[in-house]
């Protein structure tokens, strides 16, 4: 009976550490400072939560693309675009910005006032992936979607 016992106790622990291999790693306290590098982006219309824009997978030039949290609220997007023959910068943004850990929110406060808030979907030590919420027009009729965001940081 011992021998029974000790066999199933074995099976289930090893079952267990599988399913936790599965899982992507997460940080216990995840760091937002860094450069964070976009992969791809999607539009969802919040209502039937259907594509309203395919996720888009951006090139190696786009990929370029990223914003920097630093210290001290400070924070820089920089930009690339895909012309027919190069690969250009596009532009730099400096803005302040807040991160609520709590209610998993950063907000982007940029110097003409205006103010973004992205939620925090999923963030560990190698992706970020937020949501944003903005008004679409459909044919003079408003609702609102979102664009999920991923960004990977190397």
């Amino acid at each position: 009976m011992k021998k029974v016992l000790l066999f199933l106790l074995i099976i289930i622990v090893s079952v267990q550490c599988r399913k936790d291999d599965d899982k992507p790693a997460t940080v216990a306290d995840p760091n937002l400072q860094g450069k964070w590098y976009v992969v791809s982006h999607s539009v969802i219309d919040d209502r039937t939560g259907t594509p309203e824009l395919a996720e888009t997978q951006y090139t190696d030039c786009e990929k370029k693309t990223y914003i920097e949290y630093l210290d001290a609220g400070k924070s820089i997007s920089v930009r690339y675009l895909e012309t027919f023959t190069d690969c250009v910068f596009d532009s730099e943004v400096s803005f302040n910005y807040s991160w609520d850990k709590a209610a998993k929110t950063i907000k982007h406060n940029y110097q003409n006032n205006s103010i973004a808030e992205y939620n925090i979907v999923k963030l560990t030590d190698k992706e970020l992936v937020t949501k944003f919420y903005f008004l679409s027009d459909s044919g003079g009729v408003f609702h609102t979607v979102y664009e999920l965001k991923t960004y990977k940081r190397n």
